[in-house]
């Protein structure tokens, strides 16, 4: 019985069952990860709590936030063009690595990886839900944050 407690406790990473993102994460995978956690009830609730129309109108109309849309369309053009260009010209056969060797995964962290994502799922959906209907009960100010975006 000690074994498998000690293998749930493996599975399920060092705090409360936060998975350790790997070293090549970038932030957004550490906050998807403790979004989807049940240790991420705070940032979960401070994401709920949040005043999309206020944070929609100020990033879209400050001029203090002016760099974040720079940099905001910088990312975006530089993303689609290297998605347009690996689309029109594949890399030549010889070029093309084959997909890296999955490292093996225990039952028990499987199952708590999917339970995650579909935790994840949910808390996505319900957040998206609940700041669109704030933008409708904002009326016009909604609309233009959201026309804004």
């Amino acid at each position: 019985a000690a074994e498998g407690a000690s293998a749930a406790a493996a599975a399920e990473g060092p705090v409360g069952g936060a998975a350790t993102p790997p070293a090549t994460a970038d932030p957004l995978d550490a906050v998807r990860v403790l979004l989807g956690s049940p240790g991420g009830a705070t940032l979960r609730r401070i994401a709920r709590d949040l005043d999309s129309t206020e944070l929609l109108t100020t990033l879209t109309t400050s001029r203090k936030t002016r760099h974040l849309r720079r940099l905001g369309v910088r990312m975006l053009a530089e993303s689609l063009t290297q998605r347009f260009a690996a689309a029109l010209s594949p890399p030549p056969e010889h070029e093309r690595r084959p997909p890296p060797e999955q490292l093996p995964v225990s039952p028990a962290s499987e199952a708590l990886r999917r339970r995650r994502a579909e935790r994840l799922a949910g808390v996505r959906r319900v957040l998206v839900a609940s700041h669109l209907q704030r933008q409708v009960r904002a009326g016009w100010r909604g609309a233009a944050a959201i026309g804004a975006v």
